[in-house]
């Protein structure tokens, strides 16, 4: 026990252990695992271990991240020490290539860790041209678990840069939807979808509609739902979603100068 053998990092580490799983003890824990380190600054398990308890402490991330750094020097092959410290690093401004160095090596070690793929797609889809990499990511992330809402939302939305790949898109978009029914993003970006390159508009009208009740006050949903009222011919309905967008943004010009010429229609 520490109280006999107070120089002891076994001892320390070991009750540390214990106590992780007793409530409200994470202060306990830490100055154990700190108690231990100071003995032997080498125990990689017991540098990843402060680091998650450090993690969950508010201000205290940039000590989480030297531990996860030190449980990586002390053992390279401790693959949930390279994904806890990529997705910290992320964070960080200027730290993104770093952040994709521990991801990529998460992957490496973890292959059949979702989130690994998960994440290393993220901060790819930051850098240009790196599209085809990020969705190769969510891709393998998807198959080794297709209920990531957030995952199937991102590839739809990877999917939707590359040329002929819509329908791919619609796919992971209805994925996401019937994970996540009532988001808003994707009932937006599925209808920008149907009603452009699908041109499915009774469809896309429905999802505008829906995003449209889920978030009131985005203009940009407003205008697009006005567009595709348009195209089916419901100009009162076009009219009114463009005043309501420009009542959110007095300053849509695209959406002002639409509004004059449906407003010049109406009268003829």
């Amino acid at each position: 026990t520490v109280r006999l053998n107070p120089e002891s990092w076994i001892a320390h580490n070991n009750l540390a252990v214990d106590l992780s799983h007793e409530p409200g003890s994470r202060d306990e824990v830490i100055a154990h695992y700190e108690a231990s380190l100071r003995l032997r600054p080498n125990h990689a398990k017991a540098q990843y271990n402060l680091a998650v308890e450090l993690e969950k402490v508010p201000g205290r991330i940039d000590e989480a991240i030297e531990h996860y750094e030190a449980a990586v020097k002390y053992d390279p092959s401790l693959g949930l020490a390279h994904l806890n410290l990529g997705a910290l690093l992320s964070r960080i401004p200027g730290r993104q290539a770093d952040a994709i160095a521990q991801d990529e090596e998460a992957v490496r070690l973890v292959p059949d860790s979702a989130e690994a793929h998960y994440n290393l797609a993220i901060e790819l889809w930051k850098i240009p041209g790196r599209n085809a990499d990020v969705i190769a990511q969510y891709q393998e992330a998807l198959r080794l678990k297709p209920d990531l809402a957030e995952a199937q939302y991102n590839l739809a939305l990877a999917l939707v840069k590359e040329p002929d790949r819509a329908a791919e898109a619609a796919e992971h978009f209805e994925a996401a939807l019937r994970l996540r029914p009532e988001w808003p993003e994707a009932n937006y970006a599925y209808g920008i979808l149907l009603s452009g390159p699908l041109g499915r508009l009774p469809e896309a009208i429905g999802h505008l509609e829906k995003a449209e009740r889920l978030q009131p006050d985005n203009p940009h949903v407003h205008y697009n739902l006005a567009g595709a009222y348009y195209r089916t011919g419901r100009l009162s309905d076009a009219i009114r979603e463009l005043e309501t967008t420009l009542k959110l943004a007095p300053g849509f010009e695209d959406a002002r100068g639409k509004l004059d010429m449906l407003r010049r229609q109406q009268g003829n």
